[in-house]
């Protein structure tokens, strides 16, 4: 389908999907974010001080931020246990699946964690000569539109005959608050996610015998 670009010129053409996904897949890809997220955040809370009223998150911020963050909300943990923080990398420049984690944890906070079938995996069009002769400009890569539904692929001159044909691969994404939306698959940065918290929490768990912390 196409419509008419806000600059009365040209005209844009898009792919718009009738249906979202059904909201408990929504409620469902929250809750697992939220456990894992949660399970950083019990392993480092398991090693801090003997003291109750102690408290330790698991930190992950910005990498300007990080050591304040290790600092601040990981200070009442042994410092082999905060050493073991700095190896994960836990930084929007470095391990980038913790960083994602903790952003969407945040999101639903306020919300659910969205599932979009607008994420574009590649696009192909195909047209005659005489289509393309108008002058067709593609978009590299499609855009997603939020609001409307819809993945907008490409752009011509109002009143240009533009016959083609289109085939396009798509995979399920991540969306956050912002309109962002994961780079792979759903299922594979929820998989990675996974792999990366299994990891740091046996890193965690095996330092933590090894000093004692666990009594």
């Amino acid at each position: 389908m196409t419509e008419l670009d806000p600059d009365g010129v040209h005209a844009i053409h898009k792919i718009q999907f009738s249906n979202h996904f059904r909201i408990e897949w929504c409620l469902l890809v929250t809750e697992i974010i939220e456990h894992l997220r949660a399970s950083l955040d019990h392993a480092f809370y398991a090693t801090r001080t003997v003291d109750p009223t102690r408290c330790a998150y698991f930190p992950c911020a910005k990498f300007a931020e990080i050591e304040n963050a290790i600092k601040g909300w990981a200070k009442d943990t042994p410092p082999e246990i905060q050493s073991v923080l700095r190896g994960l990398d836990a930084h929007d420049i470095g391990n980038n699946f913790f960083y994602v984690l903790h952003d969407l944890c945040n999101t639903s906070k306020h919300g659910l964690v969205m599932l979009v079938a607008g994420a574009s995996a590649g696009i192909e069009i195909t047209g005659t000569a005489e289509s393309m002769a108008g002058g067709v400009q593609f978009y590299e890569p499609p855009l997603w539109d939020r609001e409307k539904n819809e993945i907008k692929y490409a752009r011509t001159k109002r009143g240009v005959h533009f016959q083609h044909d289109g085939k396009i691969e798509l995979f399920v994404a991540l969306q956050d608050t912002d309109g962002s939306l994961s780079a792979g698959p759903a299922v594979d940065v929820l998989a990675s996610m996974y792999d990366d918290c299994r990891r740091a929490v046996d890193a965690i768990e095996e330092t933590a015998h090894r000093i004692g912390a666990f009594s």
